[in-house]
């Protein structure tokens, strides 16, 4: 399967790359986990990344479900697709730390956060919009033609809301 299908809506799940020079939405739910939007302002088009954790610690175990390498599959992605790194310009959300996490030291929400930051600071990107922390989980919806990103803060997830209607 291309990475570039018609996409008019998809969702993407945890742990996924997604690039689109079609027009289209790309939907995906955050809590802890921190999705990530890249968007070339001067071809109008983007992608998004969804990872579960900040940074990959054993060398040789290559996957999307941490950030450092799901946000470097999405720039290679970007770039073969014809954008310049200049050009770009990120979204972040997600990243929350639920409250029946406190005290737990569960802090992947904040690592998470803190681990886009270091990426797109290594890149030079511009951040756009940011919505990130707290306690409620988020649903994104990302315009790849437009830039444009609607949240929908949500206080619980439900099973339904892991998929795209």
């Amino acid at each position: 399967m291309s990475n570039e299908e018609q996409i008019a809506n998809v969702f993407l799940e945890p742990a996924r790359v997604r690039v689109s020079r079609m027009p289209g939405v790309i939907s995906t739910v955050v809590a802890s986990s921190v999705a990530v939007c890249l968007w070339d302002r001067n071809k109008s088009f983007g992608g998004m990344c969804h990872y579960l954790y900040p940074e990959i610690r054993e060398m040789g175990k290559t996957t999307v479900k941490y950030g450092n390498v799901a946000f470097f599959a999405l720039v290679k992605i970007m770039k073969e697709f014809g954008s310049c790194i200049e050009d770009l310009d990120a979204q972040i959300f997600g990243g929350a730390e639920p409250l029946e996490s406190e005290g737990a030291g569960l802090t992947y929400g904040p690592d998470n956060v803190a681990a886009a930051h270091r990426v797109i600071k290594k890149y030079g990107f511009r951040i756009t919009s940011e919505d990130t922390g707290g306690h409620v989980g988020r649903k994104i919806a990302f315009n790849v033609e437009t830039n444009e990103v609607v949240v929908y803060k949500v206080e619980r997830m439900r099973q339904t809301d892991w998929h795209y209607k």
